[in-house]
């Protein structure tokens, strides 16, 4: 599937994107590769809960897809009750390698908001 095939674009990067028609967009810049702020977090974590409720299809999108986005999703399936594993294979779909990929940058960014 495509960005435009969903109903929500949520942008985690600083980087404008043109709106795509009949899409609903939010922009909540986390930085990559530092410990991600609460605040932000917080805020997707909002949007996502709204928009999961009306049963929208929502994009989390950064650039590569490694670590903000899975972390962001990761970190909102948490809120709603699953394990961190449970999160981490949710998170990549059917995509074992990348489950484990999510699973460790999970992790990673975890010891990065304790050790900051």
């Amino acid at each position: 599937e495509t960005a435009e095939q969903f109903d929500v674009f949520v942008n985690l990067t600083d980087i404008d994107y043109e709106p795509f028609q009949g899409t609903d967009q939010y922009k909540i810049p986390i930085k990559d590769m530092e410990a991600f702020d609460e605040e932000a977090l917080n805020k997707v974590r909002e949007v996502l809960d709204r928009n999961y409720t009306l049963r929208k299809k929502i994009y989390l999108h950064c650039e590569h897809g490694a670590h903000r986005s899975p972390y962001a999703a990761i970190n909102w399936l948490l809120s709603r009750g699953h394990i961190l594993e449970e999160a981490a294979v949710i998170s990549a779909g059917e995509n074992n390698l990348l489950s484990a990929l999510n699973l460790e940058q999970f992790r990673r960014q975890m010891e990065l908001r304790l050790f900051s």
